[in-house]
C-alpha cells in the first residue's frame, strides 16, 4: 500500500507546474503516469541532483516532493524527518506559495497517519479541505486530501465517510482532467464496497479501474489486478482469485521488494491449501522463508499460512506451536478479515485437538464478528442500491446461531458425557453450514443478477456500450496475439429520427428491438452484437475475414429490408460499414475506419453495405 501511494503521489506532484527548464523536461516525461517505480525514482534523483535551480520556486517544489519519498519509523528517522519539515516549511513560506504549503501539509498528515496518529492526520487534512474550498487553483490538492482521508476512514471502519471522501476525490480529479488519479480513486471506491460485502459492485468498479489504468504502466495494472483478486477471494470465488494472483506473480517478483513478493506468494499458497494442493503450497512457503521480511504484517501473514498448511497436512503439533505464536501477536492493527481468518484457524485447531472449550470460544468469536459487521452491511445499503445481502435474513440467522451457541455452552458446562457433547457439536456445525450455505447462495444469485444487468442494454437485451467495447478490445488483442483475422460491422438505422418524430418514441423503441432481433438471428454464435447508443450498433466478429463479414452484413441488411416492423407495419432499412481489422491496427483506428465506411454507406443513398 505504501509503495502504491508513493507511486501515485509522485505521479501527482511531479505533474504540476514548475518553471525551470530542467524540472519541466522531467515533468513532461512523467506527467501522464506511464513510468514504473524504478523509472520515476531515478527521475526524482535526477531532480535532486539538478539543484539548485535558477528559479527558487523550482528548488522549493523539489524539496516538498521529497516528503513523499520519506518513510520514517525509528526515533532517529522521525527526528530527522521533523528537522526536514521545519526547513521545508520555512522554504515554502519564503516562496509565498499556498499550493506548495498545502502539498506539504497533506504529505505530513500522510506520514503522521502511517506512524499511528490518525486523529492528528484527520485534523490536518480536514483543515486543508476548509482552506482549499472553492479555490479552483487548488482543486488537485483538495482531491488528494480527500483521497488520503478516505483511506484513514477506511482503516477506522468509518465507511460512510470513506465512500463520501473517495467519491469527492474521484469527482475532483475528473474535473481537473487527472485520469490517472481518477482511476486510483475508483479502485479505492471498489475496495470500500468489497469491505462492505457489496461484491457485485466492487468487482464491477474494480474492473472499470483496471481498464482505465491499463493504459498506464504495467505496475498499475498488476496492483489493480491484485485488488480484484482480493475481492474475488472475499466473495468466495477462489478459482478466479487464484488465476489472477498467478497472472501477476511474475510482475510482482520483478518490481517488488521481499515484503511485496511475499504477499502474492502467500496468497497463492493460501488458496492452494484451501483447494487441497498442499505440495504446491509447501514450495511457495519455502520460497517465502528465503526472503528477508521486515514488515510485521507480512510476518504474521506467513505465520497464518504456515498454521493453515500444518492443519491441512495433519501436523497438529506444529499447528499448535504456530497458533500459540499467533495468539501472542498484537492484533490491534489487524484488518477484520485477518482477525476472522485467525479465529477460523483457532476453530479448526480446536476440532483437531478435540478441545470443546476452545471450539466454543472460537465459534462465539466468529458470531461476534458477524454481528459487528451487520451495521456496516446496513450502511452499504444506504451507500448503494445494489446490496448483495438480504440484511434482515442475515440478522435473523445470526440470532438463531447465537441462541444455539448459548445452548451449546450451557450443555458444555453441564454435560458429563463427552459423546453427547460431540453429537451436539456435530448438529450445531451442520446447522451453521446450512445457514451459511443459504446466505452464500443468496449472495451468488444477487451478484449474478447485478453483473448481468451491468452488461446488458436495458431495451434490447444485447450487450451495452461498455460491454461491446470491452469485447471488441479483447478480440482485437487476442487476434494480434494469435495472428488471426477479425472483423467489425457498424450499423445505423436509416431515417430513425423520422420514425420517432412521426410515430413517437415507443414505436421507435419497437423498431430498434425488431431490428436487433433480426441481427441476433443472422450472426454466428461466436459473434457479438451490442448497442452503442440510440440507433447505432456494433458487431464484433472473431476469426473472420472481410468477405465473410460482408456476406453476413448483406444477409442482415436484406432481412431487415424485407421485414415489416412494429404494429404500425413500418418498412425500415439500415446502412452498414464493414472492415477487417489489420494486425497492427489500434483499437481507436479500427473504430474510426468502420465508422468511416458506415458514413460512406449513409451518404451513398443508405440501405447499403460498404466494405473498403
Amino acid at each position: 500500500m505504501l509503495k502504491l501511494l508513493l507511486s501515485s503521489m509522485f505521479m501527482f506532484f511531479i505533474s504540476i507546474g514548475v518553471s525551470g527548464k530542467t524540472v519541466t523536461d522531467v515533468i513532461e516525461q512523467v506527467h501522464s503516469g506511464y513510468l514504473t517505480s524504478p523509472e520515476y525514482e531515478a527521475l526524482f534523483l535526477e531532480l535532486e541532483r539538478g539543484m539548485p535551480y535558477a528559479d527558487v520556486l523550482d528548488n522549493v517544489q523539489v524539496q516538498v516532493l521529497k516528503c513523499w519519498f520519506a518513510s520514517p519509523h525509528t526515533d532517529l528517522e522521525l527526528s530527522l524527518f521533523k528537522s526536514y519539515l521545519q526547513q521545508a516549511y520555512a522554504a515554502v513560506l519564503a516562496a509565498h506559495s499556498e499550493k506548495l504549503k498545502f502539498e506539504l501539509q497533506i504529505c505530513e498528515a500522510f506520514i503522521t497517519h502511517l506512524n499511528g496518529d490518525s486523529n492528528q492526520a484527520l485534523e490536518a487534512l480536514n483543515s486543508v479541505l476548509i482552506h482549499t474550498d472553492n479555490v479552483p487553483a487548488l482543486i488537485e490538492e483538495r482531491a488528494l486530501a480527500n483521497l488520503i482521508l478516505s483511506r484513514i476512514y477506511m482503516q477506522q471502519r468509518q465507511y460512510e465517510n470513506a465512500v463520501e471522501t473517495t467519491t469527492q476525490a474521484y469527482k475532483l480529479f475528473e474535473l481537473s482532467g487527472n485520469d490517472y488519479q481518477k482511476a486510483l480513486a475508483l479502485r479505492d471506491i471498489a475496495l470500500i464496497h468489497a469491505e462492505l460485502k457489496n461484491f457485485s459492485l466492487a468487482i464491477e468498479q474494480m474492473e472499470r479501474a483496471i481498464v482505465e489504468l491499463k493504459v498506464f504502466n504495467e505496475q498499475e495494472w498488476y496492483m489493480a489486478t491484485n485488488d480484484l483478486a482480493e475481492v474475488y477471494e472475499l466473495a468466495g470465488q477462489s478459482e478466479q482469485a487464484l488465476e489472477l494472483y498467478q497472472n501477476i506473480k511474475d510482475m510482482v517478483l520483478r518490481y517488488e521488494d521481499d515484503n511485496g513478493q511475499s504477499y502474492v506468494l502467500l496468497k497463492i499458497a493460501q488458496l492452494h491449501i484451501k483447494s487441497g494442493d498442499v505440495d504446491s503450497a509447501q514450495l511457495l512457503l519455502d520460497q517465502v522463508r528465503t526472503l528477508q521480511l521486515s514488515d510485521e504484517r507480512k510476518k504474521s501473514m506467513l505465520l497464518l499460512t504456515e498454521t493453515e498448511w500444518a492443519l491441512a497436512t495433519g501436523d497438529i503439533l506444529q499447528a499448535e506451536k504456530y497458533y500459540k505464536l499467533l495468539d501472542h501477536l498484537d492484533k490491534d492493527n489487524w484488518s477484520v478479515n485477518r482477525i476472522e481468518r485467525f479465529v477460523q484457524i483457532k476453530n479448526m485447531l480446536a476440532v483437531k485437538l478435540n478441545d470443546s472449550v476452545l471450539e466454543a470460544e472460537a465459534l462465539r468469536e466468529l458470531l461476534d464478528l458477524s454481528e459487528k459487521r451487520l451495521p456496516d452491511i446496513a450502511n452499504s445499503k444506504l451507500l448503494s442500491q445494489r446490496l448483495t445481502f438480504d440484511l434482515e435474513q442475515r440478522g435473523k440467522e445470526i440470532i438463531k446461531l447465537r441462541e444455539l451457541n448459548e445452548v451449546k455452552e450451557r450443555l458444555l458446562a453441564e454435560a458429563d458425557a463427552k459423546v453427547f457433547w460431540q453429537l451436539f457439536s456435530l448438529v450445531f456445525v451442520i446447522v451453521l453450514l446450512i445457514s451459511m450455505g443459504i446466505l452464500a447462495y443468496k449472495q451468488t444469485v444477487h451478484k449474478q443478477r447485478f453483473r448481468t444487468l451491468a452488461l446488458k442494454d436495458e431495451l434490447t437485451g444485447v450487450a451495452n456500450r461498455r460491454a461491446i467495447l470491452k469485447f471488441k478490445q479483447e478480440v482485437l488483442e487476442q487476434s494480434k496475439k494469435l495472428q488471426r483475422n477479425c472483423a467489425l460491422i457498424s450499423i445505423d438505422i436509416d431515417f430513425f429520427k423520422f420514425v420517432n418524430d412521426t410515430y413517437g418514441h415507443d414505436v421507435g423503441d419497437e423498431l430498434i428491438v425488431s431490428i436487433v432481433n433480426i441481427v441476433s438471428e443472422k450472426i454466428r454464435k461466436s459473434d457479438c452484437v451490442g448497442r452503442l447508443g440510440g440507433e447505432e450498433f456494433l458487431i464484433v466478429l472473431p476469426q473472420t475475414i472481410i468477405e465473410e463479414a460482408s456476406e453476413i452484413a448483406e444477409r442482415i441488411r436484406s432481412a431487415i429490408d424485407s421485414t415489416t416492423h412494429t404494429n404500425k407495419k413500418i418498412k425500415a432499412t439500415v446502412s452498414m460499414g464493414v472492415i477487417q481489422v489489420a494486425m497492427d491496427e489500434t483499437f481507436k483506428s479500427a473504430g474510426q475506419r468502420v465508422d468511416q465506411n458506415l458514413y460512406l454507406a449513409k451518404n451513398d443513398g443508405k440501405n447499403k453495405v460498404v466494405a473498403v
